[in-house]
């Protein structure tokens, strides 16, 4: 059912005005939008080397896009609201404002799907970090640059392993060159030449602890017992997906998502 209200000339340019203000405003939202792809591009990047199979640049030029698109749309949206305000411009668009309803309706769903993809995209962050970490863990031994990684990341953000601290235990972790394999207690922990023991590094110790960290022999009740109130207990998969959700990827999608419900109510006036 429609509903046909008269509107008088006094009441067309405060709607065109107000049309243009909030045209502004959702123009303004794709600039925003811009600075949030390059805001996560940044910050995938930064953290890119601990990803396994992750493409950075899908969500980051999506966003782009989406942001170019709202802006360029919404700044004419702000001109044709402003021209039709007023009797001697409004003609200009009257041929083409169909087609630009139709338009706006098909940019209010990429705004809509961008939210979304902001939301839905930590699951897949998680995985590439996950098998990232643990890919360097298992590698952490023989190769200089993973063990700087991650006993940085273990260091500044006070996690241990990718899930938690067992799975230093199952790693051989410990560079063969420098260990005496002729040792009797040392033999009896080699499979297949590798060393296995109940230890982690040492950047898995954590800071508050006020006691001394124990990170050798961890499971021995008989030199020591409450050993993992000493070690961090949180994996780094977990520290790092909640940086990306609650200060990357959640605010992103939040503030889409408002303006994708400006842009609804903006189209249905």
């Amino acid at each position: 059912m429609c509903i046909n209200i008269d509107v008088d000339e006094d009441g067309r340019e405060k709607l065109g005005l107000a049309g243009t203000a909030l045209g502004g405003i959702l123009a303004f939202f794709g600039v925003i939008l811009m600075i949030l792809a390059g805001f996560i591009k940044i910050n995938i990047d930064d953290k890119l080397v601990l990803m396994k199979g992750y493409d950075p640049d899908v969500l980051p030029s999506f966003l782009l896009t989406t942001g170019i698109i709202m802006f360029v749309t919404n700044v004419i949206m702000a001109k044709v609201c402003y021209d039709c305000g007023y009797p001697e411009t409004r003609g200009r668009f009257q041929n083409l404002l169909v087609l630009f309803l139709l338009y706006l309706f098909v940019i209010i769903w990429f705004i809509f799907a961008a939210s979304m993809m902001c939301f839905s995209h930590s699951g897949e962050i998680k995985d590439s970090l996950k098998d990232g970490i643990s890919k360097m863990i298992t590698v952490y031994h023989n190769e200089p640059k993973s063990k700087l990684l991650i006993d940085r990341l273990q260091l500044d953000y006070h996690c241990c392993g990718s899930e938690n601290y067992k799975e230093w235990i199952s790693t051989a972790w410990m560079n063969m060159e420098y260990i005496n394999v002729n040792r009797p207690e040392v033999k009896k922990k080699l499979k297949a030449g590798k060393l296995y023991t109940d230890s982690v590094p040492f950047s898995c110790c954590d800071y508050l602890s006020p006691r001394p960290c124990i990170h050798h022999d961890i499971n021995d009740k008989s030199l020591h017992v409450n050993f993992d109130d000493t070690l961090s207990k949180r994996g780094c998969t977990q520290i790092l997906m909640n940086f990306f959700d609650n200060v990357v990827l959640k605010p992103s999608g939040y503030s889409i998502l408002t303006a994708f419900f400006v842009q609804v109510n903006i189209k249905n006036i």
